[in-house]
């Protein structure tokens, strides 16, 4: 599968994984690779959480997928990149 435009991203960005998310269109291992396509954006961080509960299928929002049971872990995390990435107006 290609992904084209990523490297017209020019801001920074932020990318989330769970480790033991099993969704096979999501893996945390990709992560290295898909920033390589990132290209344009100043920054790139990746973010890998754990813990947590998997409950359903793999690629659903009450799987690892969905950061299920650390919702608010993971509001956090974006909440704090968000103000540390984001330009003052």
């Amino acid at each position: 599968t290609t992904v084209r435009g990523l490297n017209r991203i020019a801001v920074p960005t932020l990318l989330v994984g769970h480790e033991l998310d099993q969704c096979r269109f999501s893996p945390v291992s990709d992560a290295v690779a898909f920033r390589t396509l990132l290209t344009g954006a100043p920054r790139v961080d990746v973010k890998t959480l754990s813990g947590g509960i998997s409950e359903g299928p793999p690629c659903e929002a009450r799987a690892y997928h969905g950061f299920n049971g650390i919702d608010q872990e993971v509001v956090d995390l974006v909440t704090a990149w968000l103000k540390t990435n984001t330009p003052s107006r």
